[in-house]
């Protein structure tokens, strides 16, 4: 049982939002800083820190040093805005799960680009946070952030002016991305059901290579978005079932994912009053021989529709991180196999 109410955690990630709102836009993190733990743990699934090599920092001075030597250089310097879409909190353990929108500086021409990042935070008490976690696709955030530079550049052969970011109404960021939803009509207990089915289907149809059980866990008109790898590596989205199928199909039929054989999910947060869940999946593959555990975190977001079924699901995790594991996975599994 967490020691803290939920109104005290809705305060602290607004007080942590209205930080970086502030923080972000004027070059001065000290403000932000101050909204962690001196002893906070701080994880990125993205780039990472040391230049990828490491995934963990641990404590305030550390985060102090790795921020701003980030933000210091350009283009990330120009990335000043992190509207939210959506959060849910989750009282009894003290977490605050929520995306951000890390959106660039006007260019000088009004064009909007972001790109979205899943955020898990543990509450430490004292309005700070002792525990966040970053998951992206750094792939995803770098295209994203080439296309501002291009675009930027033709803004000043145009002549083009960048606004001062200080004059943009942010209240009215948030506003504009707010992803609202119908009030659910579902019990917790039914979404703490459907959650369970949907993981044990999950890892039989993996496990066994008969996707139809699980496909059956989605509405006929489900979104399904895959913000890792992507369906073909231009699409992020498919809509409806049988679109699903025929991707899941032929991508688990493909070596070396038709060796992934396990997904646990370690965690779940649920938002019963819209029918929202989000969770994490660790994504593991079959013992190549070595007896090494060879495995990835994703995270997902799903939205509930009733009977057992979801109308929406959102995964997001670094297909970089994904590709090395199955590098790995795959050497041993070679050298296995050759000796």
């Amino acid at each position: 049982m967490a020691d803290w109410s939920r109104d005290e955690l809705e305060a602290a990630f607004h007080n942590f939002r209205d930080a970086t709102d502030r923080c972000f836009v004027s070059g001065d993190l000290e403000e932000w800083l101050q909204c962690f733990t001196e002893d906070v743990t701080f994880r990125d699934f993205g780039y990472g820190f040391n230049n990828g090599w490491e995934t963990e920092i641990r404590g305030r001075d550390a985060v102090c040093e790795w921020i701003n030597g980030h933000i210091a250089r350009f283009p990330h310097s120009q990335m000043k805005f992190w509207p939210v879409p959506w959060y849910l909190i989750d009282a009894e353990r003290g977490w605050v799960v929520c995306e951000w929108r890390n959106r660039m500086r006007d260019p000088g021409n009004g064009e909007v680009f972001e790109e979205k990042n899943y955020t898990r935070l543990k509450y430490g008490g004292n309005m700070q946070w002792a525990f966040e976690e970053d998951v992206y696709n750094p792939l995803r955030m770098g295209r994203m952030i080439s296309l501002w530079l291009h675009t930027r550049h033709r803004c000043e052969a145009e002549g083009l002016a960048m606004p001062d970011p200080a004059a943009t109404d942010i209240s009215q960021l948030h506003a504009e991305v707010w992803e609202t939803d119908g009030g659910a009509q579902w019990s917790r207990a039914e979404i703490e059901q459907a959650v369970k089915h949907f993981e044990k289907v999950g890892n039989r149809a993996f496990t066994g290579g008969d996707h139809e059980e699980w496909l059956q866990c989605f509405t006929e008109d489900v979104v399904h978005r895959e913000l890792g790898f992507g369906y073909d590596g231009f699409t992020e989205q498919i809509d409806g079932r049988d679109a699903v199928r025929e991707w899941i199909d032929r991508h688990c039929g493909v070596y070396p994912v038709d060796h992934m054989v396990n997904f646990p999910m370690p965690w779940t947060v649920i938002d019963e009053e819209r029918g929202w869940v989000v969770l994490e999946y660790r994504n593991i593959m079959a013992d190549p021989g070595d007896g090494r555990d060879y495995q990835e975190k994703s995270y997902t977001r799903l939205k509930y529709a009733g009977g057992g079924q979801w109308r929406f699901e959102e995964d997001i995790y670094s297909p970089l991180r994904m590709r090395a594991m199955l590098e790995r996975w795959h050497d041993a599994k070679t050298r296995h196999t050759s000796a």
